[in-house]
């Protein structure tokens, strides 16, 4: 028996981590559904969510469980983050350990059209 083919899924995190609990809780089920790295998931960020991938994250609400729990295992797995262009700014000026790349309103359009499923936070 074939197994059914993975389907791809995007998250969209807006929230600010400094703020409210929601950036958090959408990484570690961000973790659930692409268990082993396996790039079914797309993680995009945009405003305030960048930065979750700079030293304020030790400042965010939830930041000891992001620092020492849910960013450790994207950067074990190598996960590249997606950041819109705002957000790319504010990344720019700050240091991040991670790999992200830049999309525009309409490349994050158009990204969420080819997926299977969107997850927004």
């Amino acid at each position: 028996m074939a197994s059914a083919p993975l389907r791809k899924i995007v998250m969209v995190i807006t929230g600010d981590p400094l703020t409210s609990h929601r950036p958090a809780e959408a990484l570690r089920i961000a973790l659930g559904l692409d268990s082993g790295g396996k790039d079914r998931l797309t993680i995009i960020l945009r405003g305030p969510a960048a930065r979750l991938l700079t030293e304020e994250v030790q400042e965010a609400v939830d930041g000891e469980e992001l620092a020492d729990r849910y960013l450790p295992v994207f950067e074990e797995w190598g996960t590249t983050f997606l950041v819109d262009e705002s957000a790319a700014d504010h990344l720019s000026k700050a240091s991040t350990a991670f790999p992200h790349g830049t999309l525009t309103d309409a490349q994050i359009a158009a990204e969420l059209a080819a997926t299977d499923r969107v997850l927004i936070f």
